[in-house]
């Protein structure tokens, strides 16, 4: 059963990849802006109130990292659009020395992140943010709780620039 739900869940994400590749986006579009456009369409009709804020100075990203953060800005907000029931969904990119924090906070109902069982019920959101923050040297960071919103937030140092 577990399997069934994992593979339930890549193939959500398979689709998403193709639809993101068949997107008419202009080519090397900057993460802000891709950002900003996977947000519009995640709200699309759904009387959600939102923002995405920089700080810092962006810089040119490898493509892979700038699909990664892309990716987990896009869970964290599909999963904020689809389960929290919020009125508003920020986002927060954040370039600092060495370092770039992607953020999405959400004022919606909660959840408790170390909720037993999440995998098991075929809920595998979470774990592969977790990954493709590793997969680059960062981590992410849940704050959450039952009735009081949440923050996502993935930390990834910046190849080639000094702490």
């Amino acid at each position: 059963d577990t399997t069934r739900r994992m593979v339930h869940h890549y193939r959500a994400e398979a689709r998403r990849v193709i639809w993101d590749l068949r997107d008419n986006r202009p080519e090397g579009e900057a993460l802000p802006a891709a950002v900003e456009n996977a947000l519009r369409r995640a709200v699309e009709h759904r009387g959600i109130q939102t923002s995405v804020r920089v700080q810092g100075e962006p810089v040119a990203l490898p493509a892979d990292l700038q699909h990664n953060v892309l990716r987990i800005c896009q869970e964290a907000i599909s999963n904020s659009a689809r389960h929290a029931n919020p009125g508003r969904i920020e986002v927060e990119l954040f370039y600092g020395k060495g370092e770039l924090r992607a953020a999405v906070r959400d004022d919606g109902r909660g959840f408790q992140p170390e909720a037993e069982g999440a995998e098991a019920a075929g809920h595998f959101g979470l774990t592969v943010m977790r990954e493709r923050a590793h997969r680059h040297g960062g981590r992410l960071r849940i704050d959450s709780k039952p009735g009081g919103g949440a923050v996502v937030e993935a930390s990834i140092p910046l190849p080639g620039v000094e702490a």
